[in-house]
C-alpha cells in the first residue's frame, strides 16, 4: 500500500512511497511558478504511475515550511482533504528535514558537516538551518553568507537566480538540490 508525500511549500514535489516510507514508487517536481490549483489531479496522475489511487493511501506526509505560505495552507488542506474521510495519518515535516534528510539518504549517510539547508524568503532573506536538529532562522543574504565557508554545501529545492547570488557573495559555495522525498514520521 503507498503513502503520499506532498510539499507545496515552494514550487511543488511530490512522491509515492511504500507503506513503510523507504522506497519511492513515483516522483515529480514542479517547476518554479507552477499554481497550485490542480494539485489534486497532479497526485492523482501521480499515483497513478506508481499503480495506486487515492482509495490505495495508507498514510500522508505534508510539508509545512518554511516557504510560500499559500502553499504550505493548500498542501495540508489538501492533505487533510484526503485524509479524514479515510481516517488516515497525516504527518508534517519542514522543508529543511526534507533536505537533510534526502541529502543524508543520496550521499549514503556521509558526514554532514559543512552542509546548510537553505529556503528563498522575500527581500533577499532566506531561511537558514544548519544542521538537521536546528530549526532555523530568517537571514539577509549578507547574514547567511556570513555563517559559511566556501566549502559549505547548500541544499536548496532550486538553484534560483537568488541563491547563484548568495554562493557567489558567499565565496563560491555549492548548491546542491536532492529530491526531498526521504522525511522522518
Amino acid at each position: 500500500m503507498p503513502s503520499l508525500l506532498l510539499d507545496l511549500s515552494h514550487a511543488g514535489f511530490a512522491a509515492v512511497l511504500d507503506d513503510a516510507g523507504q522506497r519511492v514508487l513515483a516522483q515529480e517536481a514542479r517547476p518554479a511558478g507552477s499554481r497550485h490549483d490542480g494539485v489534486a489531479d497532479w497526485c492523482e496522475r501521480l499515483l497513478g504511475s506508481a499503480g495506486a489511487t487515492f482509495a490505495d493511501l495508507t498514510w500522508i506526509a505534508a510539508g509545512v515550511g518554511p516557504g510560500s505560505f499559500t502553499g504550505i495552507r493548500i498542501g495540508l488542506a489538501f492533505a487533510q482533504g484526503l485524509a479524514f474521510p479515510r481516517s488516515l495519518p497525516v504527518h508534517g515535516f519542514t522543508s529543511f528535514e526534507a533536505l537533510f534528510l534526502s541529502h543524508a539518504r543520496d550521499s549514503h549517510g556521509a558526514d554532514a558537516a559543512g552542509v546548510a539547508a537553505i529556503v528563498p524568503a522575500t527581500a533577499g532573506r532566506y531561511y537558514v538551518s544548519e544542521h538537521l536538529a536546528d530549526p532555523g532562522a530568517l537571514r539577509t543574504a549578507a547574514e547567511a553568507a556570513a555563517r559559511m565557508t566556501p566549502n559549505t554545501l547548500l541544499l536548496a529545492h532550486a538553484a534560483t537566480p537568488a541563491l547563484l547570488d548568495l554562493a557567489a557573495q558567499a565565496g563560491g559555495l555549492r548548491i546542491r538540490h536532492p529530491l526531498p522525498v526521504a522525511v522522518a514520521l
